[in-house]
Parts: C-alpha cells; structure tokens; sequence
C-alpha cells in the first residue's frame, strides 16, 4: 500500500491519463493506417482489373470492326458456306488414305499352301 502511494506522489494523476490517452490515440492511428493499407491494395487490384476490361473491350472492338468488313464476310461465305464468286471454279481436295495402286499391276491370288505355309510360319499379312 506505501508502494502505490509513492508511486503516486511521484507520477501525477494527469501525467497517467495523459500516457493512457496517448496510448488509445497511438492504437487508433494504427488502426487507421492499417484500414488505409487495405484500401489501396484493394484499390490497386481494382484499377488492374478495369485496364484488363479496357483491354478487351478495344480487341472487342477491333473485331467487331474487322467482323463488319468486306473481307471477313467473303471468307465466311467461302469457308462455311461453300460460297464462290461468279466465274471462279472451285476444287475440293480429299484425303486419300488408301495407297496409290500402280496401273496394270494384279495382284496374284495366293495358292492354299502357300496361304497354309505363311500362316503357320507367321508372315501371313492380315487383311
């Protein structure tokens, strides 16, 4: 009890509340600072956010532009619609997954022994 007494005598009761009050008032700035942290990191997310939609939206516009043009519509025509111009002749090219046969060449039909002999030797050729 003599201890908290001296104490104080020594420190004024204003002196105390002052240091309390600081301290409050420290904490809240902290906690200011903090909120305005939050803030501008959100703040900058967003304005990256709006340049990466303002660069969309011109390549959206460069194509609906380039969508709009002669060019874009004769390709169309031309690659969906099997669409030519007047005169111009068109050539479709296949595949042709079969190998070519040479002209006048015959195949010879294989004798059965020579079918049996092939089989049982393991070179027979599958069909």
């Amino acid at each position: 009890m003599s201890n908290t007494i001296g104490l104080r005598k020594k420190m004024p009761l204003w002196l105390i509340a002052a240091i309390i009050i600081m301290f409050y008032e420290a904490f809240l700035v902290g906690q200011k600072m903090y909120t305005n942290y939050k803030f501008d990191r959100d703040l900058a997310t967003l304005e990256k956010q709006v340049e990466e939609m303002d660069k969309k939206n011109q390549k959206l516009k460069t194509d609906i532009e380039y969508f709009k043009t002669d060019e874009y519509k004769e390709k169309v025509a031309r690659e969906k619609l099997n669409k030519q111009k007047p005169g111009e002749t068109v050539i479709v090219i296949t595949p042709d997954n079969k190998p070519a046969e040479v002209a006048g060449a015959e195949t010879k039909e294989k004798s059965n022994p020579e079918k049996w002999w092939l089989f049982l030797t393991n070179r027979l050729e599958k069909k």
